[in-house]
């Protein structure tokens, strides 16, 4: 603890260690001891009057209706700098991602975008100064509007977001579609089992004939003899893919779709 003394009046106060409170209290009882005792020596004496601020010549204090508007100007302000920052968010990250647009399918460039961010920080500013205002002087409150017309010489939030904006790119899949088998009960994926189709009935491999652990390096698979010569009898004209990889529900296993792996029923 470190502690100053300031007095007008009693006794003259030496502070030897600025550090201990028991020292203040005494410097506090002597000064308070001294007024009452010998208040010709160390007494000063102090006159005033109360009266109205308005027979003072003062300002007149804030009404009701002056704080109202001061909170009203801060409710404004905070509502207006969210909607901005949204707006600024958004078009920055047109500007930050522009590969990943087609900028053909819009009137709206980059440069037009950047301008209307360098604007939207214009006003972000009015409006920190609008709010400092209505917080420091209550009676100087003014809406961002009102403040950059006649303060800052400016009309405010002029610029709107530009528009349309441009159209994501077309996404290339990043692997091809390899369908599996079908399964429609729990016996079957267990067991594998017979399916219907249009042009016949075709046998559906069980989840073991389906998928297999295979090393994270995939190689390309190609059915057994005896199993192209199922396919070949089977009924179910369904067009093999020659194979494919899939990544089973995240954990570190590739599985093999033996999808053309169809066998027909002994």
């Amino acid at each position: 603890m470190y502690f100053d003394i300031y007095a007008e009046g009693g006794p003259l106060i030496q502070v030897q260690d600025p550090t201990s409170i028991e020292e203040l209290l005494a410097h506090a009882n002597e000064w308070s001891r001294s007024l009452t005792e010998e208040p010709d020596r160390y007494a000063r004496p102090y006159e005033w009057t109360m009266s109205p601020i308005t027979i003072a010549l003062g300002p007149a204090p804030p009404n009701a209706i002056d704080y109202q508007h001061a909170q009203d100007v801060l409710t404004f302000c905070a509502r207006e700098r969210t909607s901005l920052l949204d707006q600024v968010n958004e078009a920055e990250w047109y500007l930050e991602n522009q590969g990943n647009y087609d900028w053909t399918t819009t009137t709206v460039t980059v440069g037009q975008l950047s301008e209307a961010v360098r604007m939207w920080q214009l006003d972000l500013n009015t409006l920190a100064r609008a709010a400092s205002v209505a917080m420091n002087d209550t009676l100087a409150a003014k809406l961002p509007a009102v403040y950059a017309q006649q303060v800052e010489g400016r009309q405010y939030r002029q610029t709107v977001m530009p528009e349309p904006m441009p159209k994501p790119m077309p996404q290339q899949p990043s692997a091809p579609t390899v369908p599996v088998p079908i399964w429609q009960t729990e016996d079957m994926v267990n067991n594998g089992g017979t399916v219907t189709f249009a042009s016949g009935d075709a046998w559906i491999p069980s989840a073991g004939e389906a998928w297999s652990p295979c090393a994270v390096r995939a190689r390309p698979w190609r059915p057994t003899r005896g199993l192209r010569r199922a396919r070949a009898r089977a009924d179910a004209r369904l067009q093999h893919t020659g194979g494919g990889w899939l990544h089973r529900q995240g954990d570190c296993l590739l599985a093999r779709a033996i999808s053309a792996g169809l066998r027909a029923p002994a």
